[in-house]
């Protein structure tokens, strides 16, 4: 059976391991064009060298809608304080 990669995310989040987010905050650009659209997101420069040179991050843009990330975030909140 397949492992779910938000699992493994969740797991080395749980680790303590090197993963990085960037908020929507960092996205400097959104430009259309006829293949699509380019969005330009600030980064600092030692992940720029280690996704693009050296290939060691895996990943890619996550988002999610608003509105269910908090509603879903409160839930596991009051979950963790007992309040379920």
């Amino acid at each position: 059976m397949a492992v779910n990669n938000f699992d493994v995310m969740k797991a080395m989040s749980a680790a303590n391991k090197d993963i990085r987010l960037a908020p929507l905050s960092n996205v400097t650009k959104l430009q259309k064009t006829k293949a699509g659209t380019l969005i330009t997101i600030g980064a600092e420069g030692d992940l720029v060298a280690a996704i693009g040179v050296e290939g060691r991050f895996v990943g890619g843009l996550i988002l999610a809608d608003k509105a269910q990330f908090d509603e879903t975030k409160r839930a596991l909140e009051e979950q963790q304080d007992g309040r379920s």
